[in-house]
């Protein structure tokens, strides 16, 4: 049987969140400080759990499909938890470092990891709309790539595949970071520069490739 074809957000939904973002920023007053730093959060926040989501659904698949024991399957897991929140958490504590440099916030002190509660309730709104937008991705991926896997190789192989989500993500955001700052040094207004960030965080796009795939196996 030949797999759906499996895609990203959609048009309607990006528009959604677009507008949902932007208006929070409108609403909240936001400076230019406020916006980058809700990226980075979100970027931290939704990577994060989507890294804890392919990992239970790797365990999940493992003992309920390749009969691995519960407590090999939860072990292996938090290993690779453990491993990926010093790599993905060292990765943002650097690039707070360096906005705390650039920025006017935190005021007269270095970033430090208990600012992450006070930044994420600050800008929680920006890391909603981050999840939603991600979310349909991450399910399309793990539809299509754990689908009907009955080797071990092949699930590792599979979740390997998936980690490659979250930090295309960080890829995303802290481009969007970058053009914030360079449309700043442009001295144009705020709102439209965050409308310019916003519009290329939340256009649509298929991180998993899916798209591609599915059409060819539709030739075929």
């Amino acid at each position: 049987m030949k797999a759906e074809p499996r895609s990203g957000p959609s048009i309607l939904l990006s528009a959604g969140l677009f507008v949902f973002g932007l208006g929070a920023a409108w609403l909240g007053d936001w400076r230019l400080h406020d916006v980058i730093w809700g990226f980075w959060i979100t970027s931290l926040a939704v990577g994060y759990l989507m890294i804890i989501g392919i990992l239970v659904h790797q365990a999940r698949h493992q003992v309920r499909d390749l009969g691995t024991s519960l407590a090999h399957a939860g072990g292996g897991a938090l290993f690779l938890l453990a491993f990926f929140s010093f790599h993905f958490g060292f990765f943002h504590w650097g690039h707070a470092q360096f906005l705390t440099a650039f920025l006017d916030w935190p005021e007269g002190s270095d970033f430090s990891i208990g600012l992450v509660p006070e930044i994420f309730a600050s800008y929680w709104p920006i890391v909603l709309a981050g999840l939603l937008f991600r979310l349909p991705d991450l399910r399309a991926y793990m539809g299509q790539r754990f689908e009907n896997l009955s080797r071990k190789q092949d699930v590792e192989k599979a979740a390997g595949d998936a980690m490659k989500l979250p930090y295309a993500g960080v890829v995303r955001l802290h481009l969007a970071i970058f053009g914030l700052f360079g449309l700043a040094m442009l001295n144009l207004p705020e709102l439209p520069t965050f409308a310019l960030a916003y519009a290329w965080f939340f256009l649509p796009f298929d991180l998993s490739a899916g798209k591609t795939a599915n059409r060819r196996n539709q030739q075929a």
